[in-house]
């Protein structure tokens, strides 16, 4: 469930997920997910960083993936994340989080 996700300072390729069980994949149909990122683990209310909406690949082998913009890339430090699921009846559940690092590199562009 706990995952650190590491990356270069306006490195915009998508972030990817497999939501799945021991059993194996999750049909995701119909489900909306939500990257938050912050500095802190436990922010105040809709203090983030950035929010990114997920964009389903397979709904049936349960592939997702998050598009970060020119900006949210925009970092370097540490932070935190979690991805939260809305289900197709509503229901809401964090399936993963952890830490985010956004590292300095030498590309400026």
């Amino acid at each position: 469930m706990s995952d650190h996700i590491k990356r270069y300072r306006g490195d915009t390729y998508p972030i990817a997920i497999v939501v799945s069980t021991r059993a194996g994949a999750v049909d995701i149909t119909g489900w909306s997910l939500t990257l938050s990122v912050a500095p802190d683990p436990a922010p105040a209310a809709a203090a983030y960083t950035f929010q990114a909406a997920g964009t389903i690949d397979s709904a049936a082998a349960g592939t997702a993936h998050f598009d970060l913009t020119a900006e949210q890339a925009d970092l370097v430090g540490e932070y935190h994340y979690d991805i939260q699921i809305t289900d197709a009846a509503g229901k809401k559940r964090t399936i993963k989080k952890g830490r985010m690092t956004f590292m300095q590199d030498i590309n400026k562009g």
